[in-house]
Order: structure tokens, then sequence, then C-alpha cells
């Protein structure tokens, strides 16, 4: 009765019961639903949505929560391993390790019994027990993070509970890309090569630096990574071209919008040498204010942290950086 219950409220509900002496019990709960759209009333296994074959790990302490996110998983084709705490979860990944395996995504509670789970998060993405793997943080909306604390451990999102179906879904088309998209990529977007780019990666935070570095190395890329805008700046001068800057805004020493003035100046006055170059923030922050003193500072567009591949590339598409 007491699971009952608590599965009924984490889906907006509640349960009951009535006894009558020499009648009976009846129990009875309720929970609530939208009215699904014809779109939405397709089969949850549905080709479009189709996750056959990923493993996902969740780390969840708490047996209702571990059930629900455990079916709901599978009823997407998706493998579950489920660990109750932050060292169960490290075991586990050095175990897949030694198998040459990985999951394709993790979820971790932010209440661990031995872990609070942002700092589990960016302790295993900085033991490279997690590379480009995306890492889901799942919480009560009392204990939600701020956006930038969750950019920071390096999780892509932040998930509120109780948790629904539909809410993982977008989550993990968003994490691991569609395959019905994938399946449907003409030729030509299957050749496309992004290789050649030399990148500049300017940004402080080491779990971020390891995140986008292997996103790039992901497509082909091996990126310079710097820590702040005075090494960006400085390595712009001394080195070769880059084709492109991915510039944190906020860093020490030089922040990222005073970087990007320096290096557009510099560029100005040797626009011979140095030829085209794009730049292009990374920031927390999704405020229209932080896009247009982006703009106002030299760079030419804007990408919010936690960033993606689909994100990466979609930029890449959209200034036509891949050769075929």
């Amino acid at each position: 009765m007491a699971i009952s219950k608590q599965l009924a409220e984490l889906m907006g509900g509640e349960i009951g019961v009535q006894s009558s002496k020499g009648v009976g019990t009846t129990f009875w709960f309720t929970v609530l639903f939208s009215k699904p759209s014809e779109k939405e009333s397709l089969p949850l296994r549905c080709k479009e949505h189709s996750f056959y074959g990923r493993k996902a790990l969740i780390v969840e302490d708490d047996p209702v929560y571990m059930e629900t996110m455990t079916n709901i998983l599978k009823r997407l084709d998706i493998d579950v391993l489920g660990v109750t705490t932050g060292e169960g979860a490290r075991a586990c990944l050095v175990g897949m390790k030694e198998e040459h395996g990985s999951p394709d995504v993790v979820f971790v509670d932010l209440d661990l019994p031995d872990y609070d789970g942002m700092d589990l998060v960016k302790d295993l993405y900085s033991e490279m027990l997690l590379g480009d793997e995306p890492a889901i943080l799942m919480t009560a909306s009392r204990c939600m993070p701020s956006k930038e604390d969750v950019a920071d451990c390096g999780a892509i999102s932040a998930i509120e509970k109780p948790i629904t179906s539909e809410s993982i879904k977008t989550l993990l088309t968003k994490a691991l890309g569609d395959d019905a998209a994938k399946v449907h990529l003409t030729e030509k977007d299957a050749s496309v090569s992004y290789s050649h780019l030399k990148v500049l990666v300017a940004e402080d935070n080491k779990v971020n630096q390891m995140v986008v570095k292997g996103l790039l190395k992901k497509m082909g890329i091996t990126p310079v990574i710097v820590e702040n805008g005075l090494e960006a700046y400085e390595y712009y001068v001394n080195s070769e071209p880059f084709d492109l800057i991915l510039m944190d805004c906020e860093m020490p020493v030089l922040d990222g919008w005073e970087a990007t003035r320096k290096i557009r100046g510099y560029q100005v006055e040797h626009i011979e040498d140095k030829g085209e170059l794009l730049i292009v923030a990374l920031s927390a922050h999704a405020l229209s204010i932080e896009r247009e003193k982006a703009a106002s500072v030299g760079m030419d567009d804007y990408l919010s942290k936690p960033v993606s591949r689909d994100d990466i590339e979609s930029m890449f598409r959209k200034y036509n950086l891949g050769v075929s």
C-alpha cells in the first residue's frame, strides 16, 4: 500500500480506501493524464523515436523512482543497468570500461546516500569514466539546480521528479539524437567531414573542457584547449590561423567578451595572414541580452551550455564548415 501510494502521488494523484462493516472494502486511486494529441497517442515504440540497442545507467537509491525509470526506459527498448550509490556507479563504469563498453546515457539522482549527484557527475568526467556520454540529473523540484550549476558539473540537463515517459523521450532525443533522422541521412550528409577544421576552445571549467573535446573528437577534430581569454588571444596571435573559436564568456584573467574584442582587433590588422575566423560564444545563460552582447563584441553566434553534439553539428552546417 505504501508503494502504491508513492506511485499514485508521483503521477499527480492520490490513493484511498473506503470500508463498511459487513459490506466490504474498496481501494481507489486517481492519476492525472493530459488528453493526448493524435501524434502523442502513437505507441511508445514508435519508429520515429527508436532507441533500440542503447544502454542507460541509472544511479538512484529510491526503489520507486528506480522502478519507474527502469520501466519507462525498457519500453523505449533501452537496456538498463541500475545502481543505488555513487561508488556503485563508479564500479559499474570501471567494469564496463574493462569490457570496452560504456552506457549511452547516465541518469543520476541529485541526493544519493554517499554522494551529491553533481559532484558525482563531475568526478566521473574528471576520472575519464565518462567521455562524451551525456549525464542527466534527476531531482525534486524544490531541489532543482540552476542551469549554471548543471553545466558546471558536466550534465546536459536536470529533470524534475515525478518523471514522465514524454519528458524522458524528449531528453533522450536531444541527448542521443533521433535514430529515424540518422537512418534517413542522404549520402551527401553522411559523407560530410569536419576533420580539416582547426578549432580553439577557450574554457576554464575542466569538466566542460573534456565534454567539448570529446564531442569534437567524435567529429574527427582535435581541438586546442586553453583556460582563459588571455591564453586564447595569445594562442590566436602566435599560431597558424584557426577556423573556429568556441569562447566561454566567463573566464578568469580575461573574459570571453574582452578576449573576442582583442582577437577581432588583431584580425583586422593582420587579415591577410589570419583570414576569416568564426567565434561562437559558450554560455550557461540563454538570455537575449547575452546574445546581443556577444554580437556587440564581435562574436558570430551563440551556444547555450550544456552543449550537445547536435548543437555543434547544427552550427557547422549553418556556416557550411563541412567538406564532402
